[in-house]
């Protein structure tokens, strides 16, 4: 006999809910939740609400059904124990680290910053990083160098060969040689 699964409509909904979740937000942290009374979890939802992110909360298994077959399998390594999920539409990490450095009840373990996994270390390192402006203005004066220098290095030998030609001909006119 085949034992018949029902399909419960709520977890289904919760389901769709959570890959709507996942796939329209640029980043996504997972954080291991310590225990925290009702109040500070207020507190940090706040906290992460004032710099744009949302913590959100959704069943292990319920996120592993979610990314199972997606570009997003491998978030299931994160998903141990209670975690909670911060989510943003824009890739604000300095603004989660400095956030979760004052939260010592969420423990960050790693996320998505479009579409790259990265793990804690990778969220420093992109922390620690410029931001997109500045790394903009620093490849365009890379850029600009290499042809400012083409540019003297093409014009030093038209320079020199006219300094050439000018001795030359300073020096021809000097013995009395005609051209």
């Amino acid at each position: 006999m085949q034992a018949l699964q029902q399909v419960d409509p709520y977890e289904n909904f919760l389901l769709k809910q959570c890959k709507k979740m996942l796939f329209s937000h640029r980043m996504l942290a997972v954080c291991q939740a310590l225990p925290m009374t009702g109040p500070t979890e207020r507190a940090v939802k706040n906290k992460l609400l004032n710099n744009g992110m949302k913590l959100q909360f959704f069943n292990n298994r319920l996120i592993r059904q979610a990314v199972e077959g997606t570009p997003l399998t491998n978030l299931k390594s994160f998903l141990v124990g209670k975690n909670y999920l911060v989510v943003s539409t824009e890739p604000c990490v300095s603004a989660l680290i400095k956030t979760l450095r004052s939260v010592p009840e969420l423990i960050l373990l790693g996320g998505l910053v479009d579409n790259y996994l990265l793990s804690r270390e990778g969220f420093n390192k992109y922390f620690k990083l410029p931001d997109l402006d500045t790394m903009r203005g620093e490849l365009v004066t890379i850029l600009g160098s290499s042809a400012s220098l083409t540019h003297t290095l093409l014009g030093n030998q038209q320079l020199l060969l006219s300094v050439n030609l000018q001795q030359y001909v300073k020096q021809s006119q000097d013995n009395g040689d005609v051209c």
